[in-house]
């Protein structure tokens, strides 16, 4: 298993989906500008499950500061 944590602001207001199986999840995107260059910002595609989906739609907003901590997955399509 991976770690990965990084600590940013929403770019966006998280919205609550339901997927086909009816589990919940919310998407969201954390951008982190970097310490060494702050002219320069990283993107984050972020998926959150569950109870902790349902509270991050329901309790944030589009520039509040997160802290996400998890597992990376890398498309490479």
């Amino acid at each position: 298993m991976n770690k990965f944590i990084i600590s940013g602001n929403l770019t966006k207001d998280p919205e609550l989906s339901y997927s086909q199986a009816g589990k919940l999840y919310t998407k969201f995107t954390v951008a982190v500008t970097r310490n060494f260059d702050r002219e320069k910002t990283d993107f984050f595609n972020c998926t959150i499950f569950g109870k902790r989906a349902e509270s991050l739609a329901n309790y944030q907003r589009k520039g509040n500061k997160v802290l996400v901590e998890g597992e990376v997955q890398i498309d490479n399509k």
